[in-house]
């Protein structure tokens, strides 16, 4: 049997498989992306989404007030996004993100410090500025924090097990208190949503020996310079359209049948999906609800106990300008990043306009793992952000706060805890035409869009195996030079 499916010899055309994938989300969209691009002549591909538009948690909503499209949450990617980025890259959506390689911080009592990375030094080499560049970090930190990542990059240094917490392994070699909250804990909590008290240490290696110490342009920064729900909910889905998925907005799955060696899928509205695959690429909470029917995979339900992190966005206007960049990372505050979303461009930059023709300039602080300030209420966090954007920016001590908003997601993204990364269920199911997408699956990555895109090509990978087709689960790591691959060997 070849690839389409076809014996052999055989002059009969085979039948098209039925695909349903349940959820356009950036897992739903990836896998239906890459089933219609590497097998359009053997399947049909039917996404069946419950809203009214694409996306899922990466996408957009318009505010009434300021009558503007902002995103729910500030979302970036890395160089080292080599699924994600390959995404953009075949549906021609890579001029919709800006691309940087410089780091922009900002602490209590120092200025605002612009760091870009030395492309004239081999990787891991040429990221020396991310650590001898940041003023608020003492001489003597640095060469701890060298050190410790030194040993990273070598794998040396004990047991890289997931049973291993990373502030327990950080302690065990020579990292101090001050270390650790104002450097490894700022990388830890922006990118895998909690502090090194509770991430695997497997989990933080995986941070820095990827996204910074591999390769050159693993770091660079992809921001989008257009609303998520444009780049997702209205580029992506045409690029898929015109490829031949078929989508179905507003058809939410109420159920699945098995049906012989097969599934019907039935939505809300009584709509009824043959399907010889399913692609269940909702989230963890509700994936269950779908698969209680089945007892091969009623275990699913246990899915929606695992614990994640929140991501608390909170939306600014100013009736001034605060600063002219793209983005800060902020130390030792609540705060943790600060954008200036190059979107707002219409008619003026950064800006939205009111009915009496003031001009408001629209800025989004993001603070990953909020759950450590749960005890706050919505305006006392606020007013904390308030507080320490007006210490750290002199332009904002004397801008008016023209309207705001707080969009908290509490169950943004699964928990990197030692524990968790254990349990996290792979793609491929007990039954051989039912598999699972989503970034909490597991993918060997954070929730992050890159696993999100990963586990839509994983769940690809699982139905072509099921199939007897030939599949590459996901695309390679960047290339690493040459003085990488010398110390990482």
């Amino acid at each position: 049997m070849d690839a389409s499916g076809q014996a052999v010899g055989s002059n009969q055309t085979p039948a098209r498989r039925k695909i349903v994938v349940i959820g356009a989300g950036l897992a739903g969209l990836a896998a239906s992306e890459a089933l219609i691009r590497y097998f359009g002549s053997s399947v049909e591909v039917s996404v069946l989404e419950g809203r009214q538009s694409a996306g899922g948690r990466v996408g957009s909503f318009q505010d009434p007030a300021m009558k503007m499209t902002v995103d729910y949450c500030q979302h970036v990617a890395m160089g080292c996004c080599t699924n994600f980025l390959g995404l953009m890259h075949r549906c021609n959506l890579e001029s919709h993100w800006d691309v940087s390689s410089n780091l922009q911080f900002v602490s209590r009592g120092f200025p605002t410090r612009h760091v870009k990375t030395w492309r004239w030094l081999p990787a891991p080499l040429h990221q020396l500025p991310v650590l001898w560049r940041l003023p608020f970090l003492p001489i003597h930190h640095r060469f701890q924090i060298q050190l410790a990542m030194w040993k990273i990059i070598r794998r040396s240094g004990g047991d890289w097990g997931e049973d291993v917490r990373a502030r327990n392994w950080l302690i065990a070699h020579g990292q101090s208190k001050a270390s650790i909250e104002l450097f490894w804990d700022v990388f830890a909590s922006s990118a895998l949503g909690d502090t090194t008290e509770n991430i695997s240490m497997a989990s933080l290696r995986h941070l820095f020996v990827d996204g910074f110490a591999r390769h050159q342009n693993a770091s660079d920064l992809w921001i989008p310079r257009a609303p998520l729900s444009e780049i997702f909910g209205v580029e992506l889905v045409r690029c898929l359209q015109r490829l031949g998925v078929q989508i179905h907005f507003g058809s939410l799955v109420e159920r699945i049948e098995q049906h012989q060696s097969a599934f019907r899928v039935v939505t809300k509205a009584g709509a009824i999906y043959e399907a010889d695959h399913v692609i269940a690429a909702v989230p963890w909470h509700q994936v269950g609800k779908l698969t209680e029917a089945i007892p091969e995979l009623c275990h699913l339900s246990t899915v929606a106990d695992l614990p994640t992190s929140s991501i608390t966005g909170i939306h600014l206007w100013f009736d001034r300008s605060i600063g002219d960049w793209s983005h800060l990372i902020s130390v030792g505050t609540a705060t943790q990043w600060v954008f200036k979303p190059t979107w707002q461009s219409k008619p003026i930059l950064h800006s939205a306009t009111d009915q009496t023709g003031s001009v408001h300039h629209y800025y989004q602080v993001v603070i990953s793992g909020s759950q450590h300030w749960k005890h706050l209420r919505k305006d006392e966090l606020q007013r904390i952000v308030l507080e320490e954007l007006r210490e750290l920016l002199p332009p904002c001590r004397d801008a008016q706060l023209v309207s705001s908003r707080m969009v908290n997601d509490p169950r943004a993204v699964i928990v990197c805890h030692p524990e968790v990364e254990k349990i996290r269920p792979k793609s491929r199911t007990a039954l051989p035409c039912f598999h699972l997408a989503g970034d909490w699956t597991a993918t060997g990555w954070p929730s992050t869009m890159e696993g999100a895109v990963i586990s839509g090509r994983n769940a690809v990978a699982s139905l072509a195996r099921a199939e007897g087709w030939d599949f590459l689960e996901s695309q390679p790591k960047p290339k690493q030079g040459w003085f990488a691959k010398m110390l990482m060997s």
